[in-house]
């Protein structure tokens, strides 16, 4: 005996408190679960993305000389500049994705409807030349530039510019920067740099200022050198510090392993979403699990009206799995847009998170195995039901 899949559904219906809180449940948590696997896919990606600098041929230096900061960080980097091998050495305040980079907004001057958010990178003359960016208008510091200028130079990233002018040449323009209350010049813009990380807003959005050297205790440098002197470069620059100052503590290290400590927090973040998925789902299930237990005791005696039909095990636990999988793909309907809704608010925080059906597909097939799984075992156990006791309940 069978039924078609418009009468179970009508059937369901019946039950209208249950029906459409399984509806509802099923719609709210697949729209949840498939951007948070959006997002899972999205911190892997991005933990090992480039960041738009020459990552495998940069070094980084951080030490803390013994007199004024000023004067040995510029013998420093004299120092590192001569070294055979090293195409460019900066003195910077930090290198990209350091934790201690802040926003910094932007506005095109006169115009304050343009205002854009840009990670604010710091370094003297060398500096763009040290990371390997690459020009795309303009031109990079040079060491005539003066930071304490009434109209200071700035170089930004392309998608900075884009925000800022539009398809506008950016080179030459004066934007206005609101944390610093001053007017600056756009001397350069190069090609995107992510200065942040992957996961912040505008997060290729970065506008590099000049900073000529640090006043801190801590010195840092940038080092840029050729492919063959990559192996050899640490002892050579310890060697070259240590004759200006013996006594200071010094550590060089590739920024391959910097970053890699950077990005263990993406794929932590991956780990904390998906968890968060898996309890999402578990959830759900459980919930699913419920209702269709209670659904299946509140028809007792209708099951055992069609095993004295003459209906077969089979064909009740097949009517409640087609039950659940309408059901099911109803709640799915009606997530998909909230999916999309979803998807909108998180693409202002990156646009490469945007609506992919590949993603919604596999949180639909998700949903298909987690509702049959929660419609199996209460329908094998009502299918178990004897029908003359079934049939003798009021």
């Amino acid at each position: 005996m069978r039924s078609s899949p418009v009468s179970i559904l009508r059937a369901a219906r019946r039950s209208r408190g249950s029906f459409w809180f399984l509806v509802l449940q099923i719609a709210l948590g697949s729209a949840v679960v498939i951007e948070m696997a959006d997002l899972a896919v999205y911190f892997l990606r991005s933990g090992s993305a480039p960041i738009g600098i020459a990552e495998s041929s940069i070094f980084l230096i951080s030490t803390e000389p013994k007199g004024d900061p000023a004067l040995v960080g510029a013998s420093d980097r004299s120092a590192l500049a001569s070294l055979p091998g090293v195409r460019a050495a900066s003195r910077v305040a930090c290198p990209p994705l350091d934790w201690s980079i802040v926003p910094e907004t932007l506005e095109a001057l006169g115009q304050p409807d343009t205002a854009s958010v840009g990670w604010t990178l710091e370094g003297d003359a060398w500096f763009p030349d040290a990371l390997g960016l690459t020009l795309r208008d303009g031109r990079l510091f040079t060491p005539n530039d003066r930071s304490d200028a009434s109209e200071a130079p700035i170089l930004i990233t392309a998608s900075l510019a884009r925000s800022l002018f539009g398809n506008e040449h950016a080179a030459g323009r004066m934007v206005r920067s609101r944390s610093r209350r001053a007017s600056l010049r756009v001397v350069g813009v190069v090609a995107d740099v992510v200065a942040k990380g992957a996961y912040v807003t505008a997060s290729k959005g970065t506008v590099i200022h000049l900073s000529p050297g640090q006043p801190w205790r801590t010195q840092e440098y940038v080092v840029r050198v050729d492919d063959g002197v990559a192996s050899s470069f640490a002892p050579a620059a310890r060697a070259a510090l240590e004759r200006i100052d013996p006594n200071r503590w010094i550590r060089v290290r590739t920024y391959a392993e910097f970053k890699s400590r950077i990005t263990t927090n993406f794929s932590g973040g991956a780990l904390i979403v998906s968890l968060n998925a898996f309890v999402l789902i578990s959830v759900i299930l459980l919930g699913s699990l419920g209702i269709a237990s209670f659904l299946v005791a509140e028809r007792t005696r209708h099951m055992g009206i069609r095993r004295a039909l003459g209906g077969r095990r089979r064909d009740i636990v097949r009517y409640f799995l087609i039950e659940n999988f309408i059901t099911t793909n109803i709640g799915l309907i009606l997530g998909i847009p909230l999916t999309y809704v979803l998807s909108l608010f998180l693409s202002k925080l990156d646009p490469s998170l945007s609506f992919r059906w590949s993603i919604v597909l596999l949180g639909v097939v998700l949903f298909w195995i987690t509702g049959l799984l929660a419609a199996f075992v209460p329908a094998r156990q009502g299918a178990q039901v004897p029908p003359t006791v079934a049939s003798s309940r009021v």
